[in-house]
């Protein structure tokens, strides 16, 4: 980024992408994209007085807006009066908000601006966002000339997710950016690491004078601003190698979302074999390389990075199970079931196990529920390799929406089945993961996960100071049984679900606020389910609650 490129529509190189990132009410970090995917770091100081137009990311405060007042917009009815309208709807036809954003279809957000008033969007981006820019705070401004300073776009952008819900429904619509409207073009290569809204602006009347790029969040929350030559379309045609290696550096390797496996449920264990200690071990973290022995005479060694546990049942025979993030669940059936080094097949691949994920698993204390079973999905024990986590992050939340329950196997096609022997084949004659996917489930449309387990958290403060205080008491007393770890500070989010539960990847407990002991006991439980997570304790319900009571009530041994 040159000096020249701190004026409004101008850009470093014809053959470059500027890149702006903000996080964590920190300074911009600035960065060059090449058409050959190489990623250059620049003097962050050149970014504090860059400028652009809005283009259409106007329509993305527009829309956040309707969906926080959960405002039911009505639908625009093209009449061939504007010539917009051909990103809209054909002559007679009619469009509304989720395929007017993702086609950007600037009649539509007009038709809306006149029903939004202007002294309640002022008071909501002021006093419910907390931003006070003047561009901002004027419905009027909301245009795609308006001239904004790259920072403040990016720091309005970096408060919005504190409305959760409204968030939450944003990202599902802006998924449809990228698999169906003005951003299809980048989709192959970026994946889910990033989620955003195109625009484009003539910066001369005339279409040799374009800008073009995306403004939205990459993984890990940074919000990102893009811009090059040429529409949003020809920047995402020209640069979309390089902006998927770009998100890949901010994408999240966990989650919040749980998948909780039981392993070898078809196959009886006889015992398992420290190959460290070199000694049978009974129960605990399997935290070092393995062996488990089954009934039939079958062994398999699996490495100390396993993230398993084992537990005696109460009749003799030994359980091992595991619980992942979401995306290290499904890099496990990937590293598992194919080979996720054939990148365009492993991709469909991922898609479909995501969809048979939320179409068979039960969920039981916001974690998905499932068995390593050739019934279900079988699940590599041991970590995954880098390929398979890297489909997997590139995968998450994409799912296929289709009528029916799908179906994939090793070898055998069939109706809504698709096989990874036919899957590699198409993608080694030079078909894409949503070819693949269209040859075998004609119905099926890839689309955002709609209906995830919440990965957000609306904090309860007063919750939260409770375990804060009581934290080092029940540290002290519970510091010494086998088993006790410290997790360090703890959220609690408040939840509309009736049963309390820990998440063990966030160290978060998601319960309802009652305002009576009952609440205090509650913390004192999910507290126990936390600190003892790698202990088979850990999972048991009973030594929770009677441990709980004896925190709470100061009483009694803890044993």
């Amino acid at each position: 980024m040159h000096a020249q490129s701190q004026n409004v529509g101008e850009t470093s190189s014809r053959r470059s992408l500027d890149v702006v990132t903000y996080k964590n009410d920190q300074s911009s970090h600035a960065f060059e994209i090449s058409v050959d995917g190489a990623v250059t770091s620049l003097n962050n100081v050149l970014t504090l007085d860059r400028k652009t137009h809005l283009g259409s990311a106007w329509k993305v405060f527009v829309t956040f807006y309707l969906l926080d007042h959960d405002m039911t917009a009505k639908p625009y009815f093209c009449n061939g009066r504007s010539k917009e309208e051909v990103f809209c709807c054909n002559r007679g036809e009619s469009i509304e908000l989720n395929t007017a954003f993702a086609k950007s279809c600037t009649p539509y957000f007009e038709q809306i601006l006149t029903e939004i008033s202007s002294e309640k969007w002022s008071y909501y981006w002021a006093d419910v966002i907390g931003v006070t820019y003047p561009w901002l705070l004027d419905v009027h401004s909301m245009k795609p000339s308006k001239v904004v300073n790259v920072n403040e776009l990016l720091q309005v952008l970096y408060k919005m997710p504190i409305r959760v819900e409204a968030f939450a429904k944003l990202q599902v619509i802006l998924s449809k950016v990228k698999t169906e409207g003005t951003g299809s073009k980048g989709f192959a290569s970026i994946g889910s690491n990033l989620s955003f809204k195109t625009y484009t602006w003539d910066v001369s009347d005339s279409e040799r004078k374009l800008q073009g790029g995306i403004v939205g969040w990459l993984g890990d929350g940074t919000t990102v601003w893009m811009n090059g030559k040429g529409s949003s379309t020809k920047v995402l045609e020209s640069f979309s190698s390089g902006i998927g290696n770009f998100a890949n550096r901010y994408s999240v390797e966990s989650d919040s979302r749980c998948v909780d496996v039981e392993f070898f449920s078809m196959y009886p264990i006889r015992k398992v074999f420290g190959l460290e200690s070199k000694r049978q071990l009974l129960e605990g973290s399997l935290a070092q390389k393995f062996e488990v022995l089954f009934e039939n005479g079958n062994k398999l060694v699996v490495d100390e990075q396993s993230g398993l546990t084992l537990r005696r049942m109460e009749n003799g025979r030994f359980w091992i199970g595991g619980r992942f993030s979401y995306s290290e669940y499904i890099a496990r059936v990937l590293q598992r079931e194919v080979d996720p080094r054939k990148e365009e097949a492993a991709k469909a691949f991922a898609i479909l196990m995501q969809t048979y994920l939320e179409q068979n698993a039960q969920i039981k204390k916001g974690c998905y529920q499932i068995k390593d079973s050739s019934k279900f999905q079988r699940v590599w024990p041991s970590r995954p390799s880098p390929e398979a986590i890297r489909i997997a992050q590139w995968s998450r939340d994409l799912i296929l929406d289709v009528p029916n329950q799908i179906h994939y196997h090793s070898y055998l096609d069939g109706s809504n089945r698709l096989s990874w022997r036919t899957a590699a084949k198409y993608a080694q004659d030079g078909f894409t993961f949503t070819e693949i996917l269209r040859f075998s489930y004609p119905q099926g449309k890839i689309i955002m996960n709609s209906k995830p387990i919440t990965d957000v958290c609306q904090m309860s403060n007063k919750l939260s100071k409770i375990v804060a205080n009581e934290r080092v008491n029940w540290k002290r007393r519970l510091m010494m049984k086998q088993g006790f770890e410290d997790v360090g500070n703890i959220q609690v989010c408040l939840t509309r679900d009736p049963q309390a539960y820990a998440d063990t990847h966030l160290n978060r407990i998601y319960m309802k606020e009652r305002g009576d002991l009952e609440d205090l006991v509650t913390l004192a439980h999910e507290f126990v389910h936390l600190t003892f997570k790698h202990h088979p304790n850990g999972q048991s319900e009973q030594f929770a609650e009677e441990t709980a009571q004896r925190l709470v009530n100061s009483v009694g041994e803890l044993k």
